[in-house]
């Protein structure tokens, strides 16, 4: 049985990962200081999901891709 296949695309996709999130400051997405607690981000990510949620967004067609930005940087 041949696992090199399934090994190296995980590891690729991992790499690939790692990439995409190195150069974000989910900090500086969440506009919260690198000292906020807990609460503050929850605060922050609510505050801001309703003022980016695409549907709020009509006319952007970047609205989605901030959107998810917003939620990616909230659940690191």
């Amino acid at each position: 049985m041949d696992v090199k296949g399934p090994i190296l695309f995980v590891l690729v996709l991992f790499l690939f990962v790692l990439q995409v999130l190195a150069g974000r400051d989910f900090y500086k997405i969440l506009q919260v200081s690198k000292e906020a607690t807990t609460k503050q981000i929850k605060s922050a990510y609510r505050k801001l999901a309703k003022q980016m949620h695409p549907d709020k967004n009509p006319d952007d067609p970047t609205a989605t891709e901030k959107f998810q930005e917003l939620a990616l940087a909230y659940e690191v």
